[in-house]
């Protein structure tokens, strides 16, 4: 059997082995072809190419660009615009022609903050001793330009004066301005009773003291910095420029500023983007404009922090972010919008100081780094007061803080006794996790809740409460005798009405009945000696020379005076959460 078997294996040897030749041949032949010969020349040559170290070079070089091209394609995109980085997206109206120009101080200030975002926990230990220095923005993106550009010629001090070493540098402004927390120091509502602030646009300058300055200039905490501000004083050409709303793009060019517009999708929809760079920049004029709805939207180049080398490259380092407009007319829109172009000269302000907020409460010669406004000062008597849905188990609502000291709340008729509406600036923090958060219209009103009269009760259920607010029927704003001082901010005691600068009082009863308005007319908040007050009372505003501090400078004072006593009054009736049964 076995011999049977090698013969087989033999005789199918035997039979391959002519195959096996005539393939060589064939092989052999095929090779001698001018073709083959030229692929197999090919082949050896692209075999030592590929061990060439210019071969190594050139496929980095290729990888690189590929690797540069898969970054800047997302960020670059497609269509219309490009809205991969926008950081803002909020309601935008076309400047009317009552929005005046935003008001420069006489004296700027800045604002101190020490170990701002915590830097002593989490920064890196090489840079753990930091600061920031803040000063206040008082452009528009939409009608004029900011106008800081950096700050130069530092100098910290130490609580004596004596000053302290400071590293020579200078300072550049950041590119676009960010949200700056600020104490409302009239707290009459707000969303969360930890944090009652408000976002304020300001310039941040951080300084970190790593160990380049060590040890010829160890780092000391200082108490206040003097620094020289340069900033760009705007100047308004008078004719205007004209940006055309047609079925195709339009542009207008300035300079290094452009400003273009697109149609949209829809008919009477525009799409207006702002690049302003260099020294003369486009914005919008204000005027009387058709009834339009609009959005604005904030395009970076690379991030809202900081650019990246690729796009410093390609944009240049002093890429601006894009203001994006996207305007929809409801009837006829206008052939043109009206652009203002401005230009301006670089100024230097030297010593300006920046204090930090408890030495700016507690120093009235020192000016507010802040313009804050003390809004709902207006006499209109609401028609329908601002409740929340029925069927809850608490009850407020919310007046202007003008009507708060004139007008009156009261319970007419309730099915639990011993009932009584209440101002109440703040609450505890576990108790106002329980109420619903404030829509910003409602900020700076008195909030108003229907409490028991031990000031304890607020939850109720199972019960009906109607209510009634009654106002004077005549009641108008009288312009008080007022000379402005060489400190604006400042507003001596003498000055106001004796009777109603009452110590002990709470604040909004003093705030409510006599406005503070600046050159624009808008009502000034007031400067508390201590900031996060639960129930403000008017001697938590007078400082011990006699004088009350401003976030602004006023121009005139006016008092509420009652034309007319004469009641209007109105009426409802609120149903609590019915109690649920076990």
């Amino acid at each position: 059997m076995g011999n049977f078997s090698l013969s087989r294996v033999a005789f199918i040897g035997n039979l391959d082995a002519p195959r096996k030749a005539w393939k060589r041949r064939r092989m052999q032949d095929a090779s001698s072809t001018p073709i083959a010969q030229l692929r197999n020349r090919i082949v050896v040559r692209l075999q030592k190419e590929l061990r060439t170290r210019r071969f190594v070079v050139v496929s980095l070089i290729t990888i690189g660009w590929l690797v540069a091209l898969l970054v800047v394609a997302p960020r670059e995109g497609h269509g219309l615009f490009d809205s991969t980085h926008t950081a803002v997206y909020e309601p935008f109206q076309l400047p009317s022609p009552a929005i005046g120009e935003p008001l420069q101080p006489t004296a700027l200030a800045g604002t101190l903050r020490l170990h701002a975002g915590f830097g002593h926990v989490y920064s890196n230990p090489a840079r753990r001793d930091w600061f920031e220095l803040l000063l206040p923005a008082y452009g528009n993106n939409a009608l004029m330009p900011e106008s800081i550009l950096a700050i130069e010629n530092l100098r910290l001090f130490n609580a004596d004066g004596t000053q302290l070493c400071t590293p020579a540098l200078r300072l550049d402004a950041p590119q676009r301005l960010l949200p700056v927390g600020i104490d409302a120091d009239l707290a009459l509502s707000q969303e969360l009773a930890e944090y009652p602030t408000r976002a304020m646009p300001a310039h941040r300058f951080e300084l970190f003291w790593t160990p380049v300055y060590s040890p010829a200039c160890a780092y000391r905490e200082p108490a206040w910095v003097l620094a020289d501000v340069l900033r760009k004083v705007p100047i308004a050409h008078e004719e205007p420029l004209w940006l055309v709303l047609a079925d195709e793009e339009s542009v207008v060019r300035v300079g290094d500023s452009h400003i273009t517009a697109r149609p949209g999708a829809l008919p009477g929809e525009w799409w207006v983007e702002v690049v302003n760079r260099g020294k003369q920049t486009l914005h919008f004029k204000p005027d009387d404009y058709p009834a339009h709805q609009a959005w604005h939207r904030v395009r970076y180049a690379h991030s809202p922090g900081y650019d990246s080398v690729w796009d410093r490259l390609m944009r240049g380092k002093d890429f601006l972010a894009a203001d994006m407009y996207q305007l929809r007319f409801e009837g006829t829109p206008p052939a043109h919008l009206p652009i203002r172009l401005w230009s301006g000269k670089e100024e230097r302000l030297t010593d300006v100081r920046f204090s930090t907020d408890d030495q700016q409460r507690s120093v009235s010669s020192l000016p507010s780094t802040w313009h804050l406004p003390l809004a709902h000062t207006g006499l209109d008597m609401p028609t329908q007061l601002p409740l929340q849905a029925q069927g809850r188990e608490y009850h407020e609502l919310f007046l202007p803080i003008s009507l708060s000291a004139v007008c009156q709340l009261r319970v007419v008729s309730s099915q639990q006794p011993l009932l009584r509406w209440r101002a109440v600036q703040r609450l505890p923090a576990d108790d106002y996790r329980r109420y619903s958060v404030l829509p910003p219209e409602q900020l700076d009103q008195v909030r108003w809740e229907l409490q028991g009269s031990d000031g304890e009760l607020r939850f109720l259920h199972d019960a009906e409460v109607e209510s009634e607010l009654s106002c004077p029927t005549g009641m108008a704003w009288q312009v008080l005798p007022y000379q402005v001082g060489e400190t604006p901010w400042l507003v001596a005691v003498g000055a106001l009405p004796s009777a109603l600068v009452q110590p002990e009082q709470p604040a909004r009863e003093l705030f409510g009945r006599l406005r503070f308005l600046d050159a624009n007319g808008q009502a000034l908040m007031p400067v508390a000696r201590s900031a996060d007050l639960d129930e403000p009372l008017v001697e938590d505003f007078l400082f011990p020379d006699g004088v009350f501090k401003f976030h602004g400078e006023v121009r005139r004072i006016e008092q509420l005076t009652t034309l007319d006593s004469t009641p209007r009054t109105v009426r409802w009736t609120y149903r609590f959460m019915q109690q649920e049964s076990n």
